[in-house]
């Protein structure tokens, strides 16, 4: 599993508080790869990355506009990053749509984006759109993915980066495009909040 769920709030989950969320998500990720976790792999390897996960939901929750967020973590050393998701009703054209949300953490980004189709089964055809850009921090990759349900009027936007670790850019699009074809649009009924219907 590469991706973690980042919790918006902690009323009805296991954890008390980000802390403790923060642990047991570092803990867990450093046990499915090494197996056994000793106390000196806490105090050296889950304590650190413990810190960056917390810090890493710090920055977001609260922050981005998504109903879901998730840290990309295939390892227990990689630096994460985030993707979220949001459905919302619809305004403006589909162009409109696509240009706004298409645009979305783009402030710093350099020239155009790279805009592609990309279709899936269950939420039919959608654009991919990525960007390159820079900051404080470096140079950074950043997508976003944009859907449409016509009949119902609503939006889905996914957003992930930015990602400074440009190395890993492959690896995390596979990721991505793997994650976005498990969501679906679900009927008019159905809580708006649960996108994968699971």
């Amino acid at each position: 599993m590469v991706w973690v769920p980042v919790p918006l709030a902690f009323k009805g989950t296991p954890w008390k508080d980000p802390a403790e969320w923060a642990w047991q998500a570092a803990l867990e990720r450093l046990g499915r790869e090494r197996g056994v976790v000793t106390k000196q792999m806490a105090k050296d390897e889950v304590t650190p990355r413990a810190t960056q996960l917390l810090v890493a939901r710090q920055t977001i929750a609260g922050r981005l506009p998504a109903s879901s967020l998730y840290l990309h973590l295939p390892d227990s050393v990689c630096l994460p990053v985030y993707l979220g998701v949001a459905m919302r009703r619809s305004e403006g054209t589909l162009e409109e749509a696509r240009a706004r949300l298409g645009g979305f953490e783009s402030e710093n980004a350099k020239g155009s984006p790279l805009v592609e189709p990309f279709a899936t089964d269950a939420l039919g055809e959608g654009i991919r759109y990525s960007w390159t850009g820079e900051n404080e921090q470096g140079a950074f990759d950043l997508a976003n993915y944009v859907f449409r349900d016509q009949e119902q009027q609503v939006d889905l936007h996914v957003f992930v980066g930015p990602n400074w670790d440009r190395d890993r850019g492959e690896q995390i699009r596979s990721d991505v495009e793997a994650f976005v074809r498990v969501l679906r649009f679900l009927p008019p009924q159905a809580p708006r909040r649960r996108l994968f219907g699971r």
